[in-house]
């Protein structure tokens, strides 16, 4: 979950029985983010198929 706090700005709203999560793109989110992203692309698909 840390990445989409560097990533994205978070809103959360109940109605009732209901929940809606809406996650915006910051402003120079995806470049903040990049390194940690592939990082943690290559260690999901190493364990995977090692």
């Amino acid at each position: 979950m840390g990445l989409y706090k560097q990533w994205c700005d978070a809103t959360k709203e109940e109605d009732k029985r209901k929940r809606y999560w809406t996650y915006v793109e910051k402003d120079g989110g995806r470049d903040e983010i990049r390194d940690d992203l592939a990082e943690t692309m290559r260690s999901l698909c190493h364990g995977r198929w090692a």
